[in-house]
């Protein structure tokens, strides 16, 4: 009797050791495991990443986001400027380096799904503030980006931003 409490305690034990492993397995390793579909949660992510991103002025860590051969479109007192990825690191670089009271808001954020799931558009309005040379200024953006499921994770493919 002892001995057959003794075996099913063990054969317990046994299974906790294994669904602990299995959890510890998946909580490090499910994050990395590439997507087949994009999903809002997986765009959500990236936009939340993105977003602390541009409010930490980092912008290596935004434009990780973003496939190297990207299209960048911006629209700005008339004037279209279209850059690439690494282009726009220079511009929010040397935008970022001489603002100050540095503000970013997302607002009106919806993400569209493509039916195969392979890509999205999310489009949102952008508030923008900061102190340059001794002036505030304001910018207020509609923005259009295109993302695809590349490599399995979310990417920016283009970004088309509109100055109001």
């Amino acid at each position: 009797m002892i001995q057959e409490n003794r075996s099913i305690i063990g054969i317990g034990m046994v299974m906790k050791r294994v669904l602990l492993s299995l959890t510890l397995f998946l909580a490090l390793v499910g994050p990395t495991i590439a997507e087949t579909k994009l999903t809002k949660q997986s765009i959500q992510s990236m936009l939340n990443k993105m977003t602390a991103a541009v409010n930490a002025k980092d912008a290596g860590k935004l434009l990780v986001h973003f496939t190297p051969d990207a299209k960048i479109t911006l629209h700005v007192n008339g004037r279209k400027m279209v850059t690439t990825p690494k282009q726009y690191q220079g511009l929010l670089q040397q935008t970022w380096a001489a603002a100050e009271n540095y503000t970013y808001k997302v607002t009106g954020l919806k993400v569209e799904l493509a039916a195969d799931g392979k890509s999205a558009v999310v489009t949102d309005t952008t508030q923008e503030s900061a102190t340059i040379g001794g002036q505030k200024m304001t910018s207020v953006n509609e923005e259009t980006l295109t993302v695809k499921l590349v490599g399995g994770k979310p990417m920016v493919t283009s970004l088309e931003g509109r100055s109001k």
